[in-house]
């Protein structure tokens, strides 16, 4: 995988819960605002047709596995971050061992890349933390109050979910200034808050490449 991103912009969708669902959100918005994107998902995906797929363009996303350690060979110019909960105990050892992982990944994101992160769960709330102490572009999203693009009125019934969308003074898409602006709302057809947060990451992440939804 590695190989075939050579040249391209890679935007990593990373974390212990939620990589492919991400990626595949991601990718897919990404498609439909017209750009032709590479992909590599961890799974089929109904609304591609298929897991992975060479495009045109410069744009490369990737669903980036850190369970034997494979997202530290890549250089991406953005990556996500939806939560750092300890697992693959049997590859890292101990829990540190595993958060130090993420803390190296954070070290392969290419000079003026930034970093997407969920900051309702504490453990990526803490790599990001470290993010901007490296002096990281970091972008965290979610339900708390400091989150520069932020879930608010979360619904969520049998059919679905839906939320509304507020982008907290321009954090978000890298603008300056301003205050806090609905940016709009979500509508999804699976039922989860879990997937509605899953969603939120990869709207920041397009956000963040300029990418217009």
């Amino acid at each position: 995988l590695q190989s075939v991103m050579a040249g391209r912009d890679v935007l990593a969708v990373a974390g212990t819960h939620g990589k492919t669902t991400t990626t595949a959100m991601l990718t897919i918005a990404m498609r439909a605002a017209g750009h032709d994107v590479s992909y590599a998902v961890g799974a089929e995906v109904p609304g591609l047709g298929t897991n992975a797929r060479a495009g045109a363009g410069p744009w490369f996303v990737a669903e980036a596995d850190e369970s034997d350690g494979a997202f530290l060979v890549y250089e991406p110019l953005g990556a996500v971050v939806t939560n750092v909960d300890a697992d693959h105990l049997d590859v890292w050892g101990t829990e540190e061992a595993y958060r130090a992982a993420f803390a190296r990944f954070l070290d392969r994101i290419r000079p003026g890349g930034f970093v997407v992160g969920v900051v309702d769960d504490p453990g990526a709330r803490d790599l990001l933390d470290l993010a901007r102490r490296r002096g990281l572009d970091v972008v965290g999203v979610g339900e708390a109050p400091d989150a520069d693009l932020r879930m608010r009125h979360l619904r969520v019934s049998s059919s679905g979910t839906s939320y509304d969308v507020v982008v907290s003074g321009g954090g978000a898409t890298g603008a300056s200034g301003g205050g806090d602006e609905v940016l709009g709302s979500v509508t999804l057809q699976v039922p989860g808050r879990h997937y509605a947060l899953d969603s939120l990451a990869a709207l920041a992440a397009g956000l963040r490449t300029g990418t217009g939804f």
